[in-house]
């Protein structure tokens, strides 16, 4: 990350990169519970017990707009090419 931005980055862990999806999830129109089921957390109580939905399509459409995400804020930066993002 330190070679694509050009600058030193901070200490970081992989749970970082859930926290960051989490915190844009609902900014970029991905639903809250779909976003907590993309990030593979299990629903609680009474929902858990009954919706036994996984919900694979909704996921799929908030991976996408997540993507969407990423590729846009990696071109607004300059560095989408060396990342193979056409």
């Amino acid at each position: 990350m330190a070679e694509f931005s050009g600058t030193d980055v901070q200490r970081w862990h992989f749970h970082d990169l859930r926290r960051t999806f989490r915190s844009h999830a609902r900014r970029i129109g991905i639903d809250r519970d779909i976003a907590e089921l993309m990030l593979n957390h299990k629903r609680k109580g009474m929902e858990g017990v009954y919706d036994r939905n996984e919900e694979l399509e909704l996921r799929a459409v908030g991976f996408a707009a997540w993507e969407a995400f990423l590729v846009q804020l990696a071109a607004s930066v300059g560095c989408a090419e060396s990342l193979g993002v056409p």
